[in-house]
């Protein structure tokens, strides 16, 4: 398993053993990365998400919120695997400290000039459902983080879809080409909240939450609700108050997708 390790737990200091540094920053959040192996700087750099950028300068001189360690010297994991942990821990990293906007577990979809949003955690079936929703014409987001700023408008997010073959399997990363998608080109506002999970036996009964309920449902789903409380339950209470909250299990995507598309015109 490859030795990459996020550390954000107060103080936040360099860890030992590393032999170049450099920072990055994303939404106002700064991140520190170190490598034990000079080859894997670039390597790293080659590799970062959409809107993650190099800061000038390196972690040594100024104030980072979390660090990410990668040890890739002496060991025989494959770069790729390294990567993809790595990937990983700088997107958990920026959705924890971002300073402009809060980032919600979930799917996104683009529909007509409006977004929808899946909030849930893992194993919620999110990926299925957005991976779905875009082979049927709607415009991808993200499955992984909903990116919202204090306007309530959603962000695009850009990475692979994280496929199961089978639940509980190892995800593998598939792009949304794949699919036959468009990445969405920029940000919308929210027409819906379906906050939904797969079950085989389920009946579709959306009802609607009051504003309240749905912000705590929104509240739930997010990254820095323990960090940032005050400004992320402003912002969620600004998307549910705007946007209507809706609960429901549901069969397979392919039955009720037609329906989120209905669903996600009448609401706008």
């Amino acid at each position: 398993m490859p030795d990459v390790t996020l550390l954000s737990l107060p103080p936040v200091t360099a860890p030992a053993g590393l032999t170049e540094t450099f920072v990055v920053t994303a939404y106002g959040a700064t991140i520190g990365i170190g490598v034990d192996a000079a080859f894997m700087t670039p390597v790293l750099q080659r590799h970062l998400p959409d809107n993650v950028t190099p800061a000038d300068g390196d972690a040594e001189g100024g104030a980072v919120d979390a660090w990410i360690a990668v040890r890739a010297s002496g060991r025989h994991e494959a770069l790729e695997d390294v990567i993809e942990a790595f990937d990983s821990q700088l997107r958990f990293a920026v959705a924890q400290f971002a300073r402009d906007k809060i980032f919600i577990h979930g799917g996104v979809v683009g529909w007509k000039g409006r977004a929808a949003i899946f909030p849930g955690k893992s194993h919620a079936g999110k990926t299925h459902l957005v991976s779905e929703m875009i082979k049927a014409g709607a415009d991808y987001f993200s499955d992984d983080h909903a990116v919202i700023d204090s306007d309530g408008l959603v962000h695009p997010w850009f990475k692979p879809l994280s496929i199961r073959a089978v639940p509980y399997a190892r995800q593998r990363d598939v792009p949304p080409s794949t699919f036959g998608a468009r990445v969405a080109p920029a940000a919308l506002p929210i027409g819906l909240v379906l906050s939904t999970r797969f079950a085989a036996d389920a009946v579709w009964n959306p009802v609607r939450a009051s504003p309240s309920e749905g912000a705590l449902e929104l509240m739930a789903n997010a990254v820095a609700a323990r960090i940032y409380p005050a400004r992320v339950m402003e912002v969620v209470s600004t998307v549910a108050t705007r946007a209507p909250v809706f609960r429901t299990e549901r069969p397979d995507a392919q039955a009720v997708i037609p329906r989120i598309f209905e669903m996600l015109e009448e609401c706008s």
